[in-house]
């Protein structure tokens, strides 16, 4: 099933989305816009409790500027560029890549796609996953 993060305050909330045809058009769409030039969005990504925390530095992005998908056990980041081109004629020291960055990375365990939440604040795009936990097992006596 496909899920969608949508932003409303600095908070990403998740809305189940149909798999329909438009619904893979648009992100195959969306991937085919992550050419070779995209650069790739440096991640942390560890265990904390019972959560899964990704953060990423988006700095110079608002929240309408960070797309965060997750379709299946794949998770998507994605930064739209900040700047335009730029109009110095000469640079001196050009280390800050200020276009689209991107990342897809497997998620290592399965997760609550339900209750993930994604915050930025300060420059740092924190997603929270909460671990999904599946039944255990029982055993029940025959009476």
């Amino acid at each position: 099933m496909l899920y969608n993060i949508h932003m409303l305050r600095n908070t990403f909330l998740i809305t189940p989305e149909l798999e329909t045809p438009a619904a893979q058009t648009a992100i195959s769409q969306e991937a085919s816009e992550l050419d070779a030039n995209t650069v790739e969005l440096p991640i942390d990504l560890f265990l904390e409790g019972d959560n899964i925390i990704v953060r990423t530095p988006v700095v110079a992005a608002g929240i309408n500027d960070v797309s965060v998908s997750i379709v299946g056990d794949e998770l998507t980041i994605t930064k739209a560029g900040s700047l335009s081109s730029d109009s110095a004629d000469e640079y001196y020291i050009k280390e800050c890549y200020w276009d689209r960055l991107s990342r897809n990375v497997i998620l290592p365990k399965p997760v609550d796609v339900e209750r993930t939440r994604a915050t930025l604040n300060d420059g740092v795009l924190t997603i929270t996953l909460p671990l999904l936990h599946k039944p255990s097992s029982k055993v029940i006596r025959v009476k």
